[in-house]
């Protein structure tokens, strides 16, 4: 039988520990879908999760080597889901990365006072590619 579904990709997941581990939480199936396969091809082990509750829960048992979050969520948005993480020691530093189709101010000030990139919606696919490698590379993200 084929082990399916979130617990089945945690378990794919922690048997590939030298693959660096994006978390990408978005609630649009279609962009978390597409993300997630871009990702995977590009050689990253990509777990994606609708919601901040389940990517809280998801970093609690595997340390992501990057974030990736939408901004507009419903429940907790993605500035409110990366301030929690960073409450997180062991999430303190890891690089993140905001989506967000409105960017503004807002999200701005609030993705530089939280240490992460914003990413403009539409975003070019390779060029995702090549700033998520060269945050998995620097590692933990500059002090904010």
């Amino acid at each position: 039988m084929r082990s399916g579904g979130p617990a089945g990709q945690a378990r794919r997941l922690l048997a590939a520990p030298r693959q660096p581990v994006v978390l990408l939480v978005d609630d649009d199936p279609a962009v978390r879908d597409g993300v997630t396969k871009l990702l995977r091809r590009a050689g990253y082990a990509c777990f994606g999760v609708s919601d901040a509750a389940a990517g809280l829960a998801f970093a609690r048992n595997r340390r992501p080597t990057v974030i990736i979050t939408d901004v507009q969520m419903s429940g907790m948005n993605g500035l409110a889901f990366l301030e929690e993480a960073r409450r997180r020691p062991e999430l303190r530093d890891v690089p993140a990365i905001i989506l967000s189709a409105h960017g503004g101010d807002v999200v701005s000030d609030g993705a530089r006072r939280l240490g992460a990139q914003v990413v403009a919606k539409p975003f070019d696919g390779k060029a995702l590619v090549t700033r998520i490698g060269e945050m998995a590379r620097k590692g933990a993200r500059a002090p904010s």
